[in-house]
């Protein structure tokens, strides 16, 4: 290797870099910052009409699939009878 090649190896590795330099959090504040920008109804930072509310509360209580084919299986109980 020429001295020109080993200069130029020697500056990038004794380079500081972003880690040693201790700037910390930058990646995580831009993602949130982008995140926010982008999607802004998912980070809470959006407010829901009582409409569009209303329509994820039925969603969420709908029952799926598979517990309406178990409900309805012959002598298979989705719940223990408790009895006190």
């Amino acid at each position: 290797m020429s001295r020109h090649e080993i200069e130029e190896v020697v500056a990038r590795l004794t380079k500081p870099t972003i880690a040693s330099k201790g700037v910390m959090g930058t990646s995580e504040r831009e993602m949130v910052r982008s995140q926010a920008n982008n999607h802004p109804k998912y980070l809470g930072l959006k407010q829901v009409s009582d409409a569009e509310m209303e329509e994820i509360v039925s969603r969420v209580n709908k029952p799926t699939r598979m517990s309406l084919i178990r409900d309805k299986t012959p002598g298979t109980t989705s719940m223990p009878e408790v009895v006190a």
